[in-house]
């Protein structure tokens, strides 16, 4: 009996595990989405534009989701995630498991600052983690990690 408890516990476990990706970023009610990679993956875009050495993979609709499903395989200098004008700070700051910090202002743009843990890279900026940064424009927000590598 103890051998079939055990049993049971293991496959669950293995279940829980193989769906949760801590590392991978919610993108629910995004539009579009723009992978920065440095190489060519024709899976995600057949004609992704070529800037530099990097390749810029612009996602929409189903590919959202095979991108948000493949993520842990596939090697990612940047995401840019755009989402409509319906959505609210204190949004991204529960999708993204997020600390954001107060914004600034350039050029009419909302900007701001923050740290997702589930995005591994950051760099540390006044004593501070960062990993992503937030526009809010007149169409509606971009959130990059771990910048906007797209501008805006």
């Amino acid at each position: 009996m103890n051998k079939m408890i055990a049993f049971f516990i293991a496959i669950i476990s293995m279940i829980a595990f193989m769906q949760f990706n801590p590392d991978a970023i919610a993108m629910d009610g995004c539009e579009k989405v723009v992978v920065v990679t440095e190489n060519k993956y024709e899976n995600l875009d057949e004609n992704p534009i070529k800037n530099g050495a990097d390749f810029y993979h612009v996602l929409t609709g189903e590919k959202i989701k095979y991108f948000a499903d493949n993520m842990s395989n596939i090697s990612y200098k940047g995401l840019s995630l755009y989402y409509n004008k319906d959505f609210k700070l204190g949004d991204f700051e529960k999708m993204f498991s997020a600390q954001i910090n107060s914004g600034s202002g350039v050029d009419g743009y909302e900007i701001y600052y923050g740290y997702c843990p589930k995005y591994k890279d950051c760099r540390q900026i006044n004593g501070k983690k960062i990993n992503l940064q937030l526009v809010k424009t007149d169409d509606g927000w971009i959130a990059g990690f771990p910048l906007i590598l797209t501008g805006f």
